[in-house]
């Protein structure tokens, strides 16, 4: 708060202008590491006692030879019979 000089004009007829100007809003999202987390992992070794049932399959393979074979002509170790090599 000044007073008027002389010479200057205080109340004379005239345009003013003052721009107006508006403001947007601009929102991005950036990644940050906020926290670091360092997982391992560790081998144990452990021994536990289990019961339960257990199924055994069994399987019986015969093989089947020329009964009518003789003693000269049949391969080694088969004496010419149905069953088992003896």
């Amino acid at each position: 708060d000044r007073p008027v000089a002389a010479g200057e004009a205080a109340f004379e007829e005239g345009v003013i202008e003052v721009p107006v100007r508006g403001e947007e809003v601009e929102l991005q999202k950036r990644v940050r590491v906020a926290e670091e987390v360092e997982i391992g992992k560790e081998a144990v070794q452990r021994t536990e006692q289990v019961s339960g049932t257990v199924r055994r399959e069994e399987v019986r393979v015969e093989e089947e030879t020329v009964a009518d074979v003789d003693a000269t002509t049949a391969p080694k170790g088969r004496k010419g019979r149905k069953g088992r090599n003896n």
